[in-house]
């Protein structure tokens, strides 16, 4: 069966660290490298996947791989070669306490972080491959390393025999002390430790697994306890969180920061209105209730009662009898109240006289008026007076433009340039319009 392997990683500093070390994890099996073997070869699987690691550095990254680990050793600077074990395995199996059966005396580097963790009665019973030097884990074991001082060194490698009450120096550097020296030194991750102020992370708006994250990030590059990152995860929340961590009471971290990521969303979708959205779906998902139809005959629907098309026609015109009636009722009553016009029809005699001119009519309307004496006509004879007289000057406007636009400069006959028309003088008044001179 064919092996298909992934891609080789590259890792050139400005990356994520942690990602790169999986997928070159992921790489090794792809290609069936065990990284912690030891035996089969030359090379052996841990070689093998000392030369992938160094081939996955690019630019700055490659350049640091080879000034801080290539064709370097291993030296554990808290621990002294004082005899105790011929191999590192050996070692190894020994309880941590100096004396007696265990560890020679002078074992660990006076003043130093292996000897007063070694001093303490509550880890007399630990191992050195518990305490300072941890099994080949590829993603654990960082907080050992530090404990015994572990770091590359060119320094010649003498055993752990050598007696000489110097630091144990191992040869070569396997790939989970490559990785712990990578994890914890490369400059950016150097930058990064002088960046952080511990002290003051706090939540602000990031969600709380994001600052959960960032503040356990920052306590291990420091390597501060979880007592201590804990504590700054508490102090930092968000003043709504530290109160709904009252209420949750003594669990678990990794539990209080999943309840509280749900609080957290659930809080995001009612400022929203999601939460109503989905709560009244849920309703209605669960008041419908779905009902099952059996086949059955079509449904025809009858009315009670049944009408014949002469009764129908019968139905029609009495409506509309009765809508004409109302009509003609309405209109009556509006003939009553509107005032009575008389109308006189003209004889033959007046019809044989000559049409009277608007003038005449307006005179003949005022005077009438006048007789009268109504105050209402009175008002309604001048807005007719004041209508007549501006038709008559528009008229008398028209007719004067038609005069002016036939008159030809070519005309052989004198102009007459007179104010007559139809035998009446014009004259301009005040606002500049034509009149007849009075």
């Amino acid at each position: 069966m064919a092996t298909v392997a992934i891609g080789l990683p590259v890792f050139d500093g400005s990356t994520d660290l942690d990602v790169f070390i999986d997928l070159w994890r992921g790489y090794l099996n792809s290609i069936n490298i065990n990284p912690y073997d030891k035996v089969a070869g030359p090379p052996c699987g841990w070689e093998r996947a000392m030369g992938i690691l160094r081939s996955c550095m690019s630019g700055e990254a490659a350049e640091w791989f080879d000034q801080e680990i290539t064709g370097k050793n291993w030296e554990l600077s808290f621990i002294n070669s004082a005899g105790a074990a011929a191999t590192l395995n050996a070692l190894s199996a020994l309880t941590i306490p100096e004396g007696g059966v265990g560890l020679h005396a002078g074992t660990y580097v006076l003043g130093s972080e292996a000897a007063i963790f070694a001093a303490r009665p509550a880890n007399a019973a630990l191992t050195v491959r518990q305490a300072f030097i941890p099994s080949h884990n590829l993603m654990g074991g960082d907080e050992c390393w530090k404990r015994c001082g572990a770091r590359p060194t060119s320094r010649v490698a003498r055993g752990t025999n050598a007696n000489n009450n110097r630091p144990i120096v191992v040869e070569g550097i396997r790939p989970n002390q490559a990785l712990y020296w990578l994890r914890t030194n490369y400059t950016t991750v150097l930058e990064e430790k002088r960046r952080v102020r511990f002290n003051s992370l706090y939540q602000d708006n990031d969600p709380v697994d994001k600052f959960y994250k960032k503040v356990k990030r920052s306590g291990e590059l420091l390597h501060l306890p979880e007592e201590l990152i804990s504590d700054q995860f508490f102090r930092g929340l968000s003043p709504d969180n530290q109160l709904e961590v009252e209420r949750l009471g003594d669990i678990p971290i990794d539990n209080i920061v999943k309840t509280l990521g749900k609080l957290e969303r659930r809080k995001a979708e009612m400022r929203l209105g999601l939460i109503d959205k989905k709560t009244k779906q849920i309703i209605q998902s669960h008041d419908v209730t779905p009902v099952h139809i059996s086949q059955q005959e079509p449904i025809v629907l009858k009315s009670e009662q049944q009408f014949s098309l002469n009764e129908v026609n019968k139905l029609i015109q009495s409506t509309v009898e009765r809508i004409t009636q109302q009509f003609q009722t309405q209109i009556e009553t509006l003939q009553n109240k509107l005032p009575q016009v008389t109308t006189t029809v003209p004889s033959l005699e007046e019809d044989n006289k000559p049409p009277l001119s608007r003038r005449d009519l307006m005179n003949r309307h005022i005077e009438e008026v006048r007789r009268n004496k109504d105050a209402y006509e009175d008002h309604r004879a001048k807005l007719i007076s004041r209508f007549l007289e501006k038709e008559e000057q528009d008229s008398l406007n028209k007719e004067l433009a038609k005069m002016l636009n036939n008159l030809s400069i070519r005309d052989p006959d004198d102009m007459d340039t007179s104010n007559m028309i139809r035998g009446e003088e014009i004259v301009i008044d005040n606002d500049g319009f034509l009149r007849k001179k009075k």
